[in-house]
């Protein structure tokens, strides 16, 4: 009997979509704008932060296992005056193997005078021959503050893949409200081509990277000296510098694992925090 051959299934490819929108009512923070495509999803806004109670906390989640080959998401988020906001996904976000295509994620923030824009998503996992690019263009007006994270892992370390992805090509570019950049990096990591484990790139093959920067109407010069201290007895490899035009930070971290980098970040949020509200940061409790 002959056998008869079947073809895989090709993936289902989606185009996911959020559009978030916060502003003050009745004096707190409200998602007062949600338009959402599948897979992205968000529920109400939580308030969580008693030091900041008006502080709206949005969790944006992605109802598939993760990111798949041809996958193309979506996100915007406005923060309206005087609102303050903080978006976080549900928990690291794995890019699944992609032997034919690639998937990517276009991400836009804005963040008007007087408001608070925190965007603070979980780590990216890389599978094996995984590709995935990554843009993020963000707004910040005159006297608003942002906080942004991300942070990329070496793969699933505990499988043995580690820089076993294809590409990853990221590009962050941050303007203040009259379009004059204030900060612009972009870069594209192939293992499979360059020797990433080498110095001027990631340093040693184990290697998360991790990078936080905030736009905020204060004295940098400070926030600086205050972050150097707190992080030079941080476990990683970490610079702090300040914006190349207007008032900001950026902090980058390279660690042996990746939650030494997020403990990193997650000091440096604590003293920008502190710095800008006089407050800790939200204990978001995900685990």
């Amino acid at each position: 009997m002959q056998a008869t051959l079947t073809s895989q299934p090709t993936p289902q490819v989606v185009d996911g979509y959020a559009d978030l929108h916060f502003a003050v009512r009745e004096g707190r923070t409200r998602l007062v704008q949600t338009t959402t495509r599948a897979p992205l999803a968000v529920q109400r806004a939580l308030y969580l932060d008693d030091g900041l109670p008006d502080l709206a906390v949005v969790f944006l989640s992605n109802a598939t296992a993760g990111i798949f080959q041809g996958d193309r998401l979506q996100v915007v988020a406005q923060g309206h005056e005087g609102a303050k906001a903080l978006i976080t996904s549900q928990s690291a976000t794995k890019i699944y193997t992609m032997p034919e295509g690639e998937a990517r994620q276009d991400t836009e923030l804005i963040v008007e005078p007087g408001a608070l824009l925190e965007y603070l998503p979980d780590p990216l996992i890389p599978f094996q021959d995984a590709r995935f690019t990554q843009t993020t263009k963000i707004t910040v007006h005159k006297g608003g503050t942002l906080v942004y994270s991300d942070i990329l892992s070496p793969g699933r370390v505990a499988h043995g893949e580690v820089l076993a992805y294809s590409s990853y090509r990221h590009t962050l570019t941050i303007c203040d409200g009259n379009g004059r950049p204030l900060y612009h990096e972009g870069f594209q990591l192939e293992p499979g081509v360059q020797d990433l484990g080498s110095l001027g790139i990631l340093g040693f093959p184990h290697a998360s990277l991790g990078s936080l920067i905030t736009v905020i109407p204060a004295d940098s010069k400070v926030l600086i000296a205050t972050l150097r201290e707190r992080l030079a007895e941080a476990p990683v490899i970490v610079s702090v510098s300040a914006l190349p035009v207007g008032d900001g930070v950026v902090v980058k971290a390279l660690g042996a694992s990746m939650s030494s980098v997020r403990k990193a970040l997650h000091d440096a949020w604590s003293e920008i925090r502190s710095l800008r509200y006089g407050v800790g940061p939200t204990d978001l409790r995900k685990y």
